[in-house]
């Protein structure tokens, strides 16, 4: 059953819905989680949302929007014909008087009424939520603002039904709100304390709505709600809109509103200044290329300026907040809070007057846009029986006073009484009662239409019918039940006749002085179905209160001619129920909303198929692309050269095709297109794949064969954890592996002699399938397990040994017994107690050994106390017992057994046992002196004594190891410790429950973390995620910061963690919380797939961080080595191979690593920016000569590059080390210019740079250094 609120908006809808313990607001198609309220109608389908807003600037003519204030008024209505002149589209009126919508759709003219536009609207956002429920959705809470009459309530209600969704309430979007704030508040006051009061302020697009609300724990009650429908974001918008076309129809001398499409665009652009300037104080320009008449316009404006623009609008800010404030008599004092939401509250200048007029900071905890789709899938989780939800009661009210009138026969004229006073509480029922002869009709109305944001104040006409006078002639007594729903509509629900069968006999009828008709005058309002929440003394008075019709002096006269006491008659009754024809405004009739609903059913079976078309249509585009990139990449070595050049040609047809025939086809042709184009790609990309997937086949087989080819060494080696298997299994095991052994390289090496363009020798699947194969013939005999060796039984007492306990150090460790206060196993004459000692709370066990080793522990494994009980217990007779313990040495039990003794001399023939539990429990850590810190010193002993080393009355637990240690730890030790009491001193009574051998640490701490968490379990926390309190079972606490989270959010979180291969991020979802989750709680929340996974990534990522790890070069192999320091030599632990660490090659021992010719070119760059200890590292890695010759030779390069060229004839480098600028090629004897490259000629050469114009007029010894001998003679020579 689905969960699902939906946020109805002017301009945006919000759809949110219940799952994984929590509220979530989804994503659209397009990953956002607004929807805008837009409907577009094109000449083949529909496109809702952010599909049609991207066109309603290309097809404004049939893209509706704004038309949510549409519902339940008539085409005449004066709000539908000013807003007429402001919509880029047409309005209609429908045959029955209401709004219609003109559209071109299917390529003919449409009316569409607004339910059924509506209905549109929420068949997209009820898509959007079957998407991400991945199951059907049906029941909802649709918002509607909470000023809607009933005409436009019902409208609301018809669309959903249009849509197909059950909608369990109609809910005002400030109760939403309301109930998103305090359903999730753990500090509101009790029920019987005075209220918390929150004042909730929402400004939206259209309209501007305030409720006042008091919270207690477990419920809200609405107090008052005011309103302006005329104030909201888009009034703002118009006031911009209107501006800059006054603005340009001077400064560009255009007609903004004359042309649709200009409007459109400058509404939205408008939009964008407006929601610029709530952050932004200074000028923001508007720029609109090729507006209209292909003119670019521009203009400013800056905050201040739109504020005087809007000062008007401003002004009517403070009218619904001092209304609100009357209604409900507070004082400012005692609001605890003022909440605002809605996209147009973050204008500035708006909170600015709120706050001001509250005179407190402005509370912005909810989501502005969000909390009204919350608050509506919160309530319809509270309505499902689906969910299991906090109890919170939700109490609204009535928005106007609602009356009924009907025709007075005794008047002779119209009565009317006020039936649900404004803020008067909803849903409510109330039943009334006439005196009536025959059928009469109830006409409910608003009150104070003034108050109403609609033209018509009648609500509608309600007929009751098949109404009778009584046998006697008298009027019947007529109950009539009015109820405000849950969607605050209002309706006669039922109305019965009361007929009077027979009076008993023995009794006459009272007498009165009242007439017929002043009873058919009478109306009362008998009880309510729904009470109201407790403590609502006035309201639940006025239920049972009588209202009289009549004038004051029939009312006075009827006081003081009251009858005289008489005894009631017993009077038997039937109640009838009566048809009530109902006539209400704007309702659409069944058959109506059934046709509406058969053409939605159409329209979106149309849209389907044309999805289904353009699919088709993008998928072979969407293949001609991939696979045209493709064949002159990655699929290039897969296919030979004529098969790609015909394969490309075809992709090239289906291009051109696409855009000319190929336009507008039905879908099988595009189906049937790429079906052609894939039997020609298919193959190649098929033998792409196989050599991708390939090698990580292999791989995994091979590593198949190599863990089995360990284990039969192994056995063969008479190791003795495989020594149990049967000989004949293992001999079939090794012919197994190797068969795949010689299977493997025999497939290996044909594919790697066979061409890539020709089909594979194996394929994938057939590796698979000999994994499998090996898997299934080998894992069942290698995993075997041993035979279980049976203990010898040992001859036990019932109750224990008592004297002695000879080999007791052996007996189990009991860390996983869930044991918390103490438990008592007996029997007759006796019995076992275990007793968990009350710990400090700073309670640690302190390990000293190099270093000290703190650890907080709350929970010890528990003392056993074993007693035997004399027959005539209680008596002088002493009891037998023992004391055991895992944790204690026994000179520590032995002090225990001699005070227990003592407190038996001190209380004879007393019940001794409870003493000793009582003793045992709070008195024995501090009798032992046993205090916090607690210290377990690790140290060494002599085979066969005890590995406990304290006297009795030590302050430390000793833990002894097994390891040997050196004698000069020894010797501090004996200096440390007191040496051991003689086994004389030691009480045989005292037993020790551990074997020495085994470590004891683990032990304790074992026990100290599975107490722990099974406390955790029984507590209850709330999810720091999705606010739902859980046990501690069904919840995950982070070590390091104990924040906690429910499992089903944590689950959700490391799948998501994982998939995108973030495991070193699986961090606390506290924001800067550092805690890491541990894999074990990992591996509690995800499957089997997705920790393996998990684990391979994390070692992967450790590994990638570890300097002394590198891989295996080998193909097919890859796995981690650690390579040991100062060694260069890696040896891969899984194929054997020996490589270089340094260049990844075999290993050359102590040779230098080779280097190609284009590397060394780099070297020297990398040399000489390296650090010193990078350079030793290169000089060991290439050798120092090496490097030296790649310096030198990197200079001599790069002096060449700067002083030579090449002969423009025949290319050959030439240098120049000295002289003028004629140059003579050495290869071609060619004369040239250094300078220009330029050929000279061979006759007279130099007038290249006597002619004055050359570009080297002269300069033949231009750049030239002449020495001053050279520089005489050139003096000398001029």
């Amino acid at each position: 059953m689905s969960v699902v609120g939906f946020d109805l908006g002017f301009q945006s809808c919000y759809v949110a819905v219940a799952r994984a313990g929590g509220i979530e607001t989804v994503a659209n198609e397009y990953s956002d989680r607004c929807t805008p309220s837009f409907v577009s109608f094109g000449p083949r389908n529909r496109s809702i949302g952010a599909a049609a807003k991207s066109q309603v600037v290309t097809n404004c003519k049939n893209t509706v929007q704004s038309f949510k204030r549409f519902h339940g008024r008539a085409f005449s209505d004066s709000y539908v014909q000013s807003a007429k002149s402001n919509l880029v589209y047409d309005l209609a009126q429908m045959p029955s008087g209401s709004t219609g919508i003109k559209v071109m759709y299917m390529e003919e003219e449409r009316v569409f009424s607004i339910e059924q536009v509506t209905g549109m609207l929420l068949t997209k956002l009820k898509e959007t939520a079957e998407s991400a429920l991945k199951k059907p959705v049906a029941d909802c809470v649709i918002s509607v603002p909470s000023y809607f009459t009933d005409a436009e309530r019902r409208s609301v209600m018809d669309a959903a039904q249009i849509a197909g969704l059950n909608c369990l309430r109609l809910m005002n979007e400030t109760t939403a709100v309301t109930l998103a704030y305090g359903i999730y508040k753990q500090d509101l006051p009790a029920p019987e304390e005075k209220p918390r009061i929150v004042v909730f302020v929402d400004l939206g697009h259209s309209g501007y709505q305030v409720s006042v609300c008091a919270f207690n724990k477990g419920k809200l009650k609405i107090l008052a709600t005011a309103f302006d429908s005329e104030l909201g974001g888009k009034d703002f918008d118009d006031i911009l809109v209107n501006h800059f076309c006054e603005e340009f129809g001077k400064k560009y001398k255009l007609d903004v509103k004359s042309k649709p499409r200009a409007l459109v665009r400058l509404y939205q652009e408008c939009e964008k200044l407006k929601k610029l300037m709530s952050a932004n104080s200074s000028d923001l320009p508007l720029n609109i290329e090729c507006f209209m008449n292909d003119i670019d316009v521009s203009s400013k404006l800056n905050r201040g300026q739109f504020e005087e623009m809007c000062a008007g609008l401003l002004a009517k800010v403070e009218g619904p907040l001092r209304s609100v404030m009357e209604q409900t008599k507070l004082k400012k004092e005692d609001i605890y809070a003022v909440e605002i939401v809605g996209g147009a509250s973050r204008i500035p200048a708006i909170k600015e007057r709120i706050s001001k007029f509250f005179g407190k900071e402005l509370s912005t905890t909810l989501n502005a846009d969000e909390a009204v789709a919350r608050g509506c899938a919160l309530q319809c989780a509270i309505l499902s029986p689906a969910f299991k939800v906090r109890e919170f009661s939700i109490t609204d009210v009535v928005p106007y006073s609602i009356s009924l009138k009907w025709n007075s026969a005794a008047e002779e004229g119209l009565s009317d009484c006020e039936v649900f006073p404004k803020n008067h509480a909803a849903p409510f029922s109330k039943v009334l009662t006439f005196y009536r002869k025959e059928p009469f009709t109830l006409e409910a109305y608003y009150n104070s239409p003034k108050e109403l944001p609609y033209p018509s104040a009648t609500i509608g006409q309600f007929l009751i019918q098949n109404v009778v006078p009584q046998a006697s002639g008298e009027s019947a007594k007529v109950k009539v039940k009015v109820r405000v729903n849950v969607h605050g509509v209002f309706s006669v629900s039922s109305a019965s006749l009361v007929e009077v069968l027979k009076t008993a006999e023995g009794e006459e009828p009272m007498e009165t002085d009242q007439t017929p008709k002043e009873e058919e005058n009478k109306m009362q309002v008998d009880q309510d179905e729904q009470k109201l929440q407790a403590g609502d003394n006035g309201d639940k008075k006025s239920e049972s209160e009588e209202m009289e019709t009549t004038t004051e002096d029939a009312k006075q006269e009827k006081k003081n001619d009251q009858p005289p006491q008489a005894k009631k008659p017993k009077v038997k009754t039937k109640t009838v129920e009566l048809p009530i024809e109902n006539n209400l405004d704007w309702q659409l009739s069944s058959e109506v909303l059934n046709m509406f609903v058969e053409n939605e059913g159409k329209m979106i079976m149309q849209d389907k198929l044309e999805k289904e078309r353009n699919d088709a249509k993008n998928n072979v585009e969407e293949y001609v692309y991939d696979m045209r990139d493709k064949l002159h990449g990655v699929l290039e070595k897969f296919v030979n050269e004529a098969d790609r050049d015909a394969f490309s040609l075809k992709l090239e047809d289906t291009e051109n095709w696409l855009y000319e025939d190929g336009e507008d086809q039905q879908k099988q042709v595009y189906i049937d297109k790429l079906a052609e184009l894939k039997k020609m790609g298919q193959p190649i990309h098929e033998r792409y794949m196989e050599a991708e997937e390939r090698p990580k086949a292999f791989e995994d087989l091979g590593r198949q064969i190599q863990m089995y080819m360990k284990i039969i060494e192994a056995y063969k080696a008479k190791d003795e954890q495989y020594d149990h298997l049967d000989e004949l299994e293992v001999t079939r095991v090794d012919k197994h592996v190797n068969d795949a052994m010689v299977w493997m390289n025999s497939k290996m090496n044909q594919q790697n002699s066979q061409d890539l363009t020709l089909d594979p020798v194996v394929k994938v699947e057939e590796i698979k399938a000999k994994t499998k194969e090996i898997y299934s013939a080998c894992n069942p005999v290698v995993s075997k397990p041993k035979p279980k060796v049976e203990p010898p039984k040992e001859e036990k007492t019932e109750n224990g040994p008592v004297n002695g306990q000879e080999g007791t150090e052996n007996q189990p460790f009991r860390g996983q017994e869930s044991v918390v206060r103490g438990s008592v196993r007996r029997n007759v004459n006796g019995g076992e107690i275990q007793l968990c000692l009350e710990l400090p709370p700073d309670f640690k066990i302190v390990v000293k050994g190099e270093k000290q080793t703190d650890y907080n522990v709350c929970f010890l494994p528990p003392l056993v106390l074993n007693f035997e009980l004399p027959a005539d217990y209680p008596s002088t007779s002493a009891p037998v017992f023992t004391v055991s313990s895992k944790w204690m040495t026994r000179a520590q039990m032995s002090s225990v057994c001699r005070r227990l003794d003592e407190l038996w001399e001190e209380n004879q023939g007393c019940v001794i046992l409870f003493t000793w539990i009582q003793f045992l429990k709070e008195e024995a850590l501090d009798f032992l002196g046993i205090k916090s810190p607690l210290e377990v010193i690790r140290g060494g002993s002599k085979a066969g004594s005890e590995r406990r080393k304290m006297d009795p009355a030590a302050t430390a637990l000793t833990q002894c190891g097994s390891h040997s240690e050196n004698a000069e730890d020894k010797k501090r030790e004996v200096k440390k410790e007191k040496s051991e009491p003689p086994t004389s001193q030691l009480d045989p009574r005292a037993v020790l429950l551990m074997d020495p051998r085994v470590d004891l640490l683990p032990q304790l701490l074992d026990f100290d973390e599975a107490q722990r968490q099974r406390v955790f379990d029984g507590k209850v926390f709330c999810c720091g995620i999705c606010f739902v309190e859980k046990l501690g079972s069904d919840c995950l606490c982070f070590k390091e910061c104990q924040h906690v989270y429910c499992k089903a959010c944590m689950t959700e979180y490391f799948q998501i963690q994982i998939r995108d291969g973030n495991v070193q991020c699986l961090n606390c979802p506290e924001p800067k919380c550092t805690s890491i989750a541990t894999p074990l709680q990992v591996k509690q929340l995800v499957d089997e797939e997705l920790f393996a996974r998990y684990d391979r990534l994390l070692l992967q990522s450790t590994l990638d961080l570890m300097a002394d790890v590198v891989y295996c070069p080998r193909q097919h192999c890859g796995t981690a080595v650690m390579v040991e320091p100062d060694t260069t030599m890696g040896i891969c632990s899984a194929c054997q191979y020996a490589f270089c660490t340094l260049c990844k090659l075999g290993y050359h021992g102590l040779s230098h690593c080779k280097i190609n010719a284009d590397e060394l070119r780099n070297l020297k760059d990398e040399y000489l920016s390296a650090t010193a200890e990078g350079k030793k590292f290169m000089e060991q890695r290439y050798g120092k000569r090496v490097i030296q010759k790649a310096v030198e030779e990197s200079f001599s390069r790069d002096w060449l590059n700067e002083n030579c060229k090449c002969c423009p004839r025949c290319g050959t480098n030439i240098q120049k080390v000295d002289g003028c600028n004629k140059m003579t090629c050495t290869s071609c004897k060619q004369y040239f210019c250094w300078l220009c490259l330029g050929l000279l000629s061979r006759v007279n050469p130099y007038s290249h740079f006597n002619n004055p114009h050359s570009p080297c007029y002269n300069q033949l010894f231009h750049g030239v250094d002449l020495d001053e001998e050279d520089a005489f003679w050139s003096d000398e020579e001029d």
